[in-house]
C-alpha cells in the first residue's frame, strides 16, 4: 500500500472504517478519520486509540487493508 491509497481511504466518503495490516502481523483498526493523520511527505502515519494512545508508523510497512465492507486493498 502506498500513502495515495491510504489517504483516498482516510478521504473515502463516506468514511468506511478499516483494519490495516502491518508486515508484522499486527492489525491496526481505524474506525473514524479522526483516528488517523497522514505526515505530509507521505512516508509515515499516525493512528490514535480511545484511550490517548498513538502509534506513528511507515506507509511501507502496510501490508494490506480490509475495508469493513469487505474490499480488501493490498
Amino acid at each position: 500500500m502506498n500513502a495515495d491509497a491510504l489517504r483516498g481511504l482516510v478521504n473515502h466518503d463516506p468514511f468506511q472504517p478499516f483494519t490495516l495490516r502491518l508486515n508484522d502481523g499486527r492489525k491496526i483498526r481505524v474506525p473514524h478519520r479522526s483516528f488517523i493523520t497522514i505526515s505530509k511527505d507521505g512516508r509515515t502515519f499516525t493512528t490514535f486509540g480511545g484511550t490517548g494512545s498513538c502509534d506513528t508508523i511507515e506507509v511501507i510497512l502496510v501490508a494490506g487493508c480490509q475495508v469493513d465492507d469487505g474490499t480488501t486493498i493490498n
